[in-house]
């Protein structure tokens, strides 16, 4: 399922078919969940440890040692000297994934074609990391002084999901199994196609805050569409009362209040109609964005759009069987 979802069904540049073979596809699919392993680690510290400056740190990684070069040992040698003692082995394993996420990628995708987008994937990545740290903020910061809006414009961007750098990473391939032609898609039509990826990944971020915002309110995880919605909301200020009382009741090392006030909030939520709310806007937006996609012959010359949004849909299916329907 992996490699059907998260490679970019690029069309063949001559004869039919798909540009990647299922050989290939397996191959990306290996890369891309050590990027997923990458996020992970980083994913852990702003949801678990909340430390700002270590996962400043772990998101400066893919800049240092973006590729395979010379100094790549001496830039992570220098960042590593910033990191805690305590959490350098951690450090240590998350640089070590990126590296070999790099090295793997180099033989897939050679140098050349890694070189022409080697930036875009770390501004890729770079974009996630400042989206974990601005959810950080949203959850260390929630309830008191929340900005409803605010959260909502960084969630919807979507960059905190891997689907832009898997882009990157197909894209480094395309280019050399194709030997440089990949349709000539060059300058406005590719930053076109990247333009909708970005919001097919926003949706698809939004199906997944659909299946899991319940979860993450039990985890106290609260950069969610969900919630930030409930809290614009008529029901926001209970809400923003009980996550209040919740968060009194971790620091007090009270867990089965800090429970019963989860649940307290799901049926908050739930009785609000915010969740369908959220669903309409995942209709909407994927309306709007396959319009977007096949109003453009050359961008469904590029790709087979019903295998793209068919990847894009996967992530409701998580929601749509939490909630019953399937």
């Amino acid at each position: 399922m992996a490699q059907q979802t998260t490679t970019h069904p690029y069309r063949a540049v001559r004869g039919d078919g798909l540009a990647f073979d299922l050989e290939m596809r397996d191959m990306l699919g290996d890369i891309k969940q050590m990027a997923v392993d990458f996020i992970a680690l980083a994913d852990d510290v702003a949801d678990e440890v909340h430390d700002r400056s270590l996962l400043r740190l772990l998101a400066a990684i893919p800049r240092c040692a973006g590729r395979v070069r010379r100094t790549a040992d001496l830039d992570l040698a220098e960042l590593r000297r910033e990191v805690p003692v305590a959490w350098r082995d951690y450090f240590d394993a998350a640089a070590d994934v990126w590296l070999d996420l790099v090295g793997e990628l180099l033989v897939l995708a050679g140098e050349q074609a890694f070189s022409r987008y080697e930036h875009q994937l770390c501004a890729d990545y770079e974009a996630i990391a400042q989206c974990l740290l601005d959810n950080l903020e949203l959850s260390v910061g929630l309830p008191a002084g929340h900005s409803p809006q605010h959260g909502a414009r960084l969630l919807l961007e979507g960059h905190n999901m891997n689907f832009m750098g898997f882009e990157t990473m197909d894209r480094m391939v395309l280019d050399n199994v194709t030997g440089g032609a990949a349709h000539g898609l060059r300058g406005g039509v590719y930053r076109e196609f990247r333009d909708i990826c970005l919001l097919l990944q926003a949706n698809g971020q939004r199906a997944n805050a659909l299946a899991t915002w319940g979860a993450e309110i039990e985890e106290g995880c609260l950069a969610n569409e969900i919630v930030l919605t409930a809290l614009a909301g008529p029901v926001g200020e209970q809400v923003s009362t009980a996550l209040g009382r919740r968060g009194h009741a971790v620091s007090a090392d009270n867990p089965e209040l800090a429970a019963t006030l989860s649940e307290h909030i799901i049926a908050l939520i739930e009785d609000s109609g915010v969740v369908q709310v959220c669903h309409r806007r995942w209709e909407e937006q994927r309306s709007a964005t396959i319009a977007r996609l096949t109003a453009d012959s050359r961008l469904t010359d590029l790709v087979d759009t019903d295998r793209l949004i068919a990847g894009h849909d996967t992530l409701l299916a998580m929601y749509l069987i939490y909630d019953g329907d399937v």
